[in-house]
């Protein structure tokens, strides 16, 4: 038997057999933890290659089609939901949140946390920050609070309702930020689109951890030094930073493809800018992605 039919047929019984047994209401896991387990796809495909044994392969193709099967129901019973399918038509949250900016402000921290969706920046507001959000999963809460000098605020989905296979889901937020204090940015999301341009913004750190997604971050010049770091899974990254600005680029080790036209290969993974040394903004970005496609460009 050919190791594709092994694939797919281990595939398709243990997805139909795991929604069997969340509608009855026997499933209890964390899902959450399984998704992270998406390396042994790759193991398991490696030491298929190891050897010529049509059955030992087979049993190798049927074990990636297991863990495939319960990565993307864990993905979606997590990211959506943490809970069971529901069939009824859930209710479109839209809200309007915002917090009132304070001119002594030097220094600010935002996080920003949710499942699924689209989530944009684009402009600035004269609040400290600004959000329009629509969701279907649930609601967004906005908090902010002071430690240590810095303000913190942080807008994340809570809520969430259950994830259903048909039917129309929206999760959509557009943020805006005070573009007047220093700010340590975090983006920790699921499968979404991330559009991020924060050039009109004084950044020390931005963070983004996400999973199954599609990323553009276009960064400015304004802060002597910014210190980027996207960690993703499965994604298309695509990072634009300044002509004048110095760049350098640590990539960890990863499988898909990489750009970095303009860039000069310093050592095994690193990449630099030629005006690296002596511009007088600089940017360092970590990379470390799973099957990806990452690139940097300058503008």
């Amino acid at each position: 038997m050919k190791t594709g039919r092994f694939f797919w047929g281990s595939f398709f019984v243990v997805m139909g057999l795991l929604l069997l047994l969340s509608k009855l209401g026997y499933l209890h896991i964390d899902w959450g933890y399984f998704w992270r387990l998406w390396p042994l796809i790759l193991i398991f495909w490696g030491l298929s290659k190891f050897t010529e044994n049509r059955a030992v392969r087979a049993t190798f193709a049927g074990l990636n089609g297991l863990v495939l099967a319960c990565m993307i129901f864990g993905f979606f019973s997590f990211q959506w939901l943490n809970g069971p399918f529901d069939d009824s038509e859930p209710p479109q949250y839209s809200q309007h949140l915002s917090e009132p900016f304070d001119s002594t402000i030097d220094k600010a921290d935002f996080t920003f946390s949710a499942g699924a969706g689209k989530f944009v920046m684009e402009e600035t507001t004269q609040d400290l920050i600004e959000a329009q959000t629509e969701n279907g999963l649930g609601r967004y809460e906005l908090k902010k609070y002071d430690e240590d000098g810095t303000t913190s605020v942080s807008l994340r989905m809570r809520d969430r309702r259950a994830f259903r296979f048909f039917g129309k889901l929206r999760n959509r937020a557009e943020i805006r930020l005070n573009d007047q204090p220093s700010w340590d940015m975090r983006f920790q999301t699921g499968a979404s689109k991330l559009d991020l341009d924060l050039s009109p913004y004084k950044t020390d750190r931005v963070t983004i951890d996400a999973g199954l997604s599609t990323i553009r971050l276009k960064l400015g010049g304004r802060s002597e030094e910014v210190k980027v770091r996207v960690k993703t899974g499965v994604s298309t990254v695509r990072i634009e930073v300044p002509l004048s600005s110095g760049c350098e680029i640590r990539d960890n080790a990863h499988i898909g493809s990489t750009d970095y036209e303009g860039f000069t290969k310093a050592s095994d993974n690193t990449w630099q800018t030629g005006n690296f040394d002596d511009a007088s903004n600089k940017i360092y970005i970590d990379v470390d992605t799973g099957v990806s496609s990452v690139k940097v460009v300058q503008y």
